[in-house]
């Protein structure tokens, strides 16, 4: 077996645990996910996880956080049947492959999504924009060629708040690169307001922002690319 040029994630994610300070609470996703590695929980040609693998995260995070995750059957999986080649393909880009490996590119990716709760609207503030508008969380015209978050139309938002008129109580601020946008709808089952702050385009103080809202329970969420790069952690550092 070739030996992949990669730091070992398990003792970053150690290392990066043990500089927090003692009162935060950690929930480390990786022996769940290494659990369910043989499904299709990261997309063949992408960094990023499916939807499904959000899932398998948000049940240990439920968990952590005294909520009884929703069972996955209870969920509507949509496939809106559109493929893509992502990150991964422009990674391995040389002069022997011009267009990529050609293995990733022979097997395409396809997004699978699954329903919001019924009583669930979504507002959202876009970069730029004065005031938040009521949006559809997911765009369903995605075509072939699209990146997996184009599958959100939340992708350029500052922040993204679902509310959910059958829940009565909790709220909680996701604080995170893209990987928030897939576990924040199932959230949407156990907290009246879920707000997915994205630390590429948020550029208000984040303290001010969860005193307003009145939120109570915060989670930090980045994939281990993000925790580990300067420029990603230095956009969270703005916020404060």
């Amino acid at each position: 077996k070739k030996k992949v040029n990669s730091s070992d994630q398990k003792k970053s994610i150690r290392k990066i645990y043990n500089k927090l300070h003692s009162g935060i609470c950690t929930v480390s996703l990786y022996e769940t996910l290494m659990q369910h590695r043989t499904e299709y929980i990261y997309f063949r040609t992408d960094h990023h996880w499916t939807d499904l693998g959000a899932y398998y995260a948000y049940t240990d995070l439920a968990k952590a956080l005294g909520k009884e995750p929703a069972e996955l059957k209870s969920l509507k999986a949509v496939t809106p049947g559109n493929t893509f080649l992502g990150s991964h393909v422009k990674a391995t880009v040389s002069k022997e492959t011009t267009a990529g490996n050609p293995m990733l590119i022979s097997n395409p990716d396809k997004v699978t999504y699954y329903s919001l709760p019924k009583g669930v609207t979504v507002t959202a503030l876009k970069k730029g924009d004065e005031s938040p508008a009521e949006i559809d969380y997911y765009d369903t015209e995605t075509e072939d060629g699209n990146a997996p978050n184009d599958s959100y139309n939340t992708y350029d938002c500052a922040y993204t708040v679902l509310k959910n008129k059958d829940v009565k109580q909790g709220k909680i601020a996701i604080v995170s690169d893209k990987f928030g946008y897939g576990i924040a709808p199932f959230l949407a089952n156990n907290y009246n307001e879920v707000h997915i702050i994205d630390v590429d385009n948020f550029e208000r103080n984040i303290k001010n922002y969860l005193e307003e809202n009145k939120i109570t329970e915060v989670v930090y969420l980045n994939g281990i690319m993000s925790a580990n790069t300067a420029a990603k952690t230095a956009k969270t550092d703005a916020m404060f």
